[in-house]
């Protein structure tokens, strides 16, 4: 008890900041380890021994740093970070420019903000890891899943897709094809504006 009778104020910490214990979550995955490749060479078996050479994991990589920073109100932030640590990935509770891989958030909050003010970091959203999970493999980056990109990452974004935000090397799916359907309406909307306008100028 204080002696002068005042109230110790308690400060907690928001659960968003708060590190989720991981100690009884085994690691059963390799999903989100950045591999190391080795060249493995094939000989045939011909007399002059052509050599053919392909790429082979060498094992050993670094796991993936990840930081939550948000997410949205029917999401647990807790469970996505059980689940890194159970694809062999780590997570941190601040950002850090030399580690960080993957920052992930889902609302806007003051916090991301001020990140995104930083122009350092892509800050992408909290549903392309669930995506991940669900397909069992890093799925690429598309346009839906950056809030935030950094100029290199706009750039490496372009030169992969269409103006309709479709990967130009990707197998289709039928949500794949929903989502260009839904965007090429607006897409077509925005070039009849353009078109006008510049009309409207040379007049």
């Amino acid at each position: 008890n204080n002696r002068r009778g005042k109230k110790r104020k308690i400060i907690s910490v928001n659960k968003l900041h708060q590190a989720t214990d991981v100690s009884d979550v085994k690691v059963e995955t390799e999903l989100f380890v950045r591999k190391t490749t080795r060249r493995k060479r094939r000989y045939q078996e011909e007399e002059d021994e052509d050599e053919d050479e392909e790429e082979d994991y060498a094992g050993g990589g670094q796991p993936l740093q990840f930081c939550i920073l948000s997410v949205d109100s029917d999401v647990d932030k807790g469970k996505l970070e059980k689940e890194i640590k159970r694809n062999g990935g780590e997570f941190s509770q601040n950002p850090l420019p030399d580690t960080t891989d993957y920052i992930l958030a889902g609302p806007r909050t003051f916090r991301i903000k001020n990140i995104i003010s930083l122009g350092s970091y892509d800050v992408i959203h909290h549903s392309w890891l669930t995506e991940c999970l669900e397909e069992k493999r890093l799925v690429p980056l598309k346009l839906r899943h950056v809030i935030y990109a950094t100029e290199s990452t706009k750039k490496d974004l372009e030169s992969r897709m269409d103006k309709f935000g479709d990967l130009y090397a990707a197998d289709c799916s039928v949500e794949s094809i929903r989502e260009v359907m839904k965007t090429m309406p607006m897409i077509m909307r925005k070039k009849r504006k353009t078109k006008r306008k510049r009309r409207i100028e040379e007049e």
